[in-house]
């Protein structure tokens, strides 16, 4: 099996690859707390594991390049909580947007972004549109946890807002990839209540209706969800589900038609008869 993790290549084996053809992936995550019971660095870890895995997978049939995860998010409804670290939108955006413009500087040109934090979540998809403005490629992205919602919401036992941070979903999947890093001693269940009827912050099934918060004015431990149903299994079922249909994501990725280089002037009005 090729290695697919960037960092771990020389250059010169990063030459050699047939790069108009390589998927490359970036994860984005965050470093920022999870509750009492989780550690600060769950989103990249997490993510990190599930890029990393369907990049193995999806190996077989061409190659994929897995870039350093880009651990600092956009956290800042998070900052009242000690050890949270944080960019500005502006400037993860711009993060974003050079990391993915310096490997189109070396000829890739199939792009995928794949998020491990809700506060990335429309910058990393402003990233990818901005990319495929600026330059003939394809780029995608897409937050793991939403390509596993079938599997999540077969598994799940919590009510609405149980799966949004630090919760049922999240401690699942650590308790079955990392369980000696959860202090299940100090799992307990925070679940507010929505100011509007149409909101709801769920990971698995969220509200039509978006509205801006801070999370101490939501929750005092920093949990929104109930961690206290998660169970190793259920992590082990979203995992697979995860990385399974990201596999599926990046091999269509890679099959995908490249842009054709055209520009606004080079389209032509449409004749009317």
């Amino acid at each position: 099996m090729a290695e697919t993790r960037l960092a771990l290549l020389s250059w010169c084996e990063v030459a050699a690859l047939d790069r108009g053809r390589t998927v490359a992936v970036l994860p984005t995550a965050a470093v920022e707390q999870h509750g009492p019971h989780l550690p600060l660095d769950t989103d990249a870890f997490l993510c990190t594991r599930i890029a990393e895995a369907a990049a193995a997978q999806a190996e077989a049939g061409g190659p994929v390049l897995v870039a350093p995860t880009q651990a600092y998010g956009s956290s800042a409804h998070h900052m009242a909580f000690a050890g949270t670290l944080t960019l500005s939108a502006a400037t993860f955006l711009a993060s974003i947007r050079e990391i993915c413009g310096s490997l189109v500087s070396h000829g890739f040109r199939r792009l995928l972004v794949v998020n491990g934090h809700g506060g990335n979540s429309a910058l990393a998809r402003e990233a990818v549109q901005q990319l495929a403005v600026d330059a003939d490629v394809v780029a995608a992205a897409a937050d793991y946890w939403a390509l596993a919602r079938d599997t999540a919401a077969e598994v799940r036992d919590s009510p609405p807002g149980g799966m949004a941070h630090a919760c049922e979903f999240e401690t699942s999947l650590m308790l079955h990839l990392r369980p000696e890093s959860v202090r299940s001693e100090l799992i307990l269940r925070e679940i507010p209540e929505p100011l509007f009827a149409s909101q709801r912050i769920d990971l698995v099934s969220p509200g039509p209706v978006a509205v801006g918060w801070r999370t101490h004015e939501l929750s005092s431990s920093g949990v929104l969800g109930a961690p206290d149903l998660a169970t190793a299994e259920k992590g082990r079922r979203l995992l697979t589900a995860s990385v399974d249909a990201l596999t599926r994501l990046i091999e269509e990725l890679r099959s995908a038609p490249l842009p054709g280089g055209s520009t606004p002037l080079d389209v032509e009005a449409p004749r009317v008869r």
